[in-house]
């Protein structure tokens, strides 16, 4: 394990864009491609799908145990308050895990604010529509406010927050949304950059919601 993991962070004020089922799925991700990680889920939203998750994996677990099958690898979670400064606690887990995911909500949840001095990476999930768009701005003007703020603050004149905007649950045949999806990004380019990866709709994620499983547990049973 390394002497200081790293801290990825999801942050959206709107809710059903997918942001808690991507951050379980990269939390699964790690924990099957990289077996040597210590992987921890950190739930710091009012919604509880990250927690719900762990507990369907850690069910799965138990009955795959009880039918002597190989179980899916671990992945430690904790519950924080949304009203919380996590700041202090993020920085206690990066010494103890080699990945931290962080679930948060927007602009106005204190986790999210604290969190932007510790994360590594922030994404920002978002659907390619014009209502989803607007929902970002008051986001990232927190964002980059809480940029200015540190800069003055504790004199960091180079101090930036990586945070990324990342399309998902993208229908195949919604080119043209995703086109004007990103020329409006371009307008947000001095606070955010787009990922050049987008999330797609699809069942998977309805049915790993349920049951723990990420796509790379899925995809390793199919292999066996």
């Amino acid at each position: 394990m390394s002497t200081s993991g790293i801290i990825i962070g999801f942050g959206n004020q709107k809710g059903g864009v997918g942001k808690s089922s991507v951050a379980c799925q990269l939390a699964g991700g790690f924990a099957v491609r990289f077996p040597h990680m210590k992987v921890m889920l950190v739930n710091a939203d009012k919604n509880t799908s990250a927690t719900r998750w762990i507990n369907f994996r850690d069910e799965l677990n138990e009955e795959l145990s009880r039918q002597g099958k190989p179980t899916l690898p671990h992945i430690d979670t904790t519950k924080v308050e949304r009203d919380a400064n996590i700041s202090r606690q993020l920085k206690s887990l990066r010494e103890k895990y080699d990945v931290v995911i962080v679930d948060t909500g927007g602009h106005d949840n204190m986790a999210f604010k604290s969190m932007l001095l510790t994360a590594d990476i922030i994404y920002a999930p978002f659907q390619p529509s014009q209502f989803d768009l607007d929902e970002l701005i008051p986001t990232l003007q927190k964002v980059a406010e809480y940029e200015e703020q540190c800069r003055s603050t504790f004199d960091l004149d180079d101090f930036t927050i990586d945070i990324r905007l990342l399309l998902a649950k993208v229908e195949h045949t919604s080119d043209d949304l995703k086109q004007q999806a990103k020329e409006f990004c371009k307008e947000l380019t001095s606070v955010a950059s787009l990922s050049s990866v987008a999330i797609p709709r699809a069942k998977v994620f309805v049915q790993t919601a349920s049951t723990g499983e990420s796509l790379h547990d899925i995809k390793n049973k199919h292999r066996a």
